[in-house]
């Protein structure tokens, strides 16, 4: 899966290559990770949502609520094993938490998307 550079950049900034963590977040990442992959394309939408109205999806009454919706999903979701790892039958998991809470709160906050919103 090709990455938004926002996303590389994350992770890149918070993992340290030498950690059980990032391990897990490279497993996922070289296999799809579904949840990374729901991160990827929210924060895709939102950038094309930015580049066509030219201000952010958290400005919008129906489209933050949506994409709101997802992120608590995918936030809840993390106390999960991910799903390469459950795929797979692995031991270890396919992502970092820390990382994907970070991504969570990157995308909020990047294109306001806050709970007064929706």
């Amino acid at each position: 899966m090709k990455l938004e550079p926002e996303i590389n950049e994350l992770i890149e900034s918070k993992l340290n290559p030498k950690t059980v963590s990032f391990d897990e977040m490279l497993f996922g990442m070289r296999n799809d990770e579904p949840l990374l992959c729901i991160l990827n394309d929210v924060l895709k939408y939102c950038k094309a949502f930015l580049k066509r109205y030219e201000y952010p999806i958290g400005k919008s009454y129906f489209e933050s609520k949506q994409i709101q919706c997802i992120l608590d999903s995918v936030g809840e979701l993390l106390n999960c094993q991910g799903g390469v790892a459950l795929d797979r039958g692995a031991s270890r998991d396919s992502k970092d938490n820390s990382i994907m809470y970070n991504i969570i709160e990157f995308i909020k906050v990047k294109h306001e998307i806050t709970e007064n919103n929706s």
